[in-house]
């Protein structure tokens, strides 16, 4: 399992936010799970199903709303070699926090 670093400051209050994978292997992967957490610790999103990413896709989770969520990290569980990821976007800046190794 892999998660990661917090959103950056809790004073963010618009823009939205979205876990992400990538898989950087040549054959296809299976994503086992991909889970947006709350700061309260509240699962906000969670894959429904492992689902199989082949070369070089990406899976995305929906986007969480600042205005009206609190998401804090990602957790991220899978087979293979996958660039795992939190996305923050406010409509002009994208902020990428990749996942590290728990």
């Amino acid at each position: 399992m892999v998660a990661t670093a917090p959103l950056l400051g809790t004073e963010l209050l618009s823009g939205r936010v979205r876990c992400l994978v990538v898989n950087v292997e040549a054959k296809p992967r299976t994503l086992v799970s991909m889970e947006l957490i709350a700061t309260n610790g509240v699962v906000l999103y969670a894959l429904p199903a492992p689902v199989l990413v082949g070369p070089g896709q990406i899976e995305v989770s929906v986007f969480a709303d600042l205005s009206l969520e609190s998401p804090a990290f990602c957790r991220f569980s899978y087979q293979g070699k996958f660039r795992a990821s939190l996305m923050y976007y406010n409509g002009t800046e994208i902020e990428v926090i990749p996942a590290t190794t728990k």
